[in-house]
């Protein structure tokens, strides 16, 4: 009788266990992540990365350059796609004349081999932000009212952003350097330039707009 008793109760857990959806067989299966208890789960993570398609063309920036007519008398704004609105960027941009740019009559004095000899900085002052520009000696070569010109170049462009409100204009030797203003004044030493200092090359600031 206790032998019967046992295998009724066998046969009872085994039907219990296949109405539970448990397998009844020894074969393995394998189970779903979400059905293992915690101590189970693996503590590793696959993250999955999309890689930037090769094709896909980078942003590209609005930067406003400021030229010079054809009598190098004004600086006037055009506007730009860069890669970017880093300095080395605005100088670059500063160099090179446009089909368009040909066509209005404009000019520029930043040559192609004036360049950046370090890298950049920027001084926060009282009146805002300064930035130290080092430029190479070909701009330095220029000289009077060329310089003038191609410094206005240069402050109108860098502070059209609104990063910059004042540029320090310093040589290969990070010496400080006389810039004169659009009326021909050299300042009593090196100091930071502003679009003030070029009055008289921006037709909206000679007329106090």
């Amino acid at each position: 009788m206790t032998g019967l008793r046992r295998v009724v109760m066998v046969a009872a857990a085994a039907a219990l266990a296949a109405a539970c959806g448990v397998p009844t067989d020894a074969a393995p299966r394998d189970l779903a992540a979400e059905r293992l208890p915690d101590g189970l789960l693996s503590e590793q993570t696959t993250t999955t990365t999309t890689a930037p398609d090769p094709g896909e063309t980078p942003e590209e920036v609005l930067l406003t350059v400021y030229l010079l007519d054809g009598e190098a008398e004004l600086v006037r704004p055009t506007n730009r796609t860069a890669p970017d609105d880093t300095v080395g960027e605005m100088i670059t941009q500063l160099k090179e004349l446009t089909q368009r740019d040909i066509d209005n009559g404009l000019i520029t004095l930043i040559t192609p081999d004036v360049t950046l000899v370090s890298p950049t900085q920027t001084q926060e002052m009282i009146a805002g932000n300064t930035l130290r520009l080092p430029l190479s000696e070909e701009f330095y070569a220029l000289e009077g009212r060329s310089r003038s010109l191609a410094a206005a170049q240069l402050v109108f462009t860098i502070t059209a952003t609104p990063r910059f409100d004042a540029v320090l204009f310093v040589d290969s030797d990070d010496e400080p350097q006389l810039i004169p203003t659009s009326e021909s004044e050299l300042p009593d030493q090196p100091r930071p330039m502003t679009r003030l200092d070029f009055t008289g090359f921006n037709p909206l600031l000679a007329a106090g707009e």
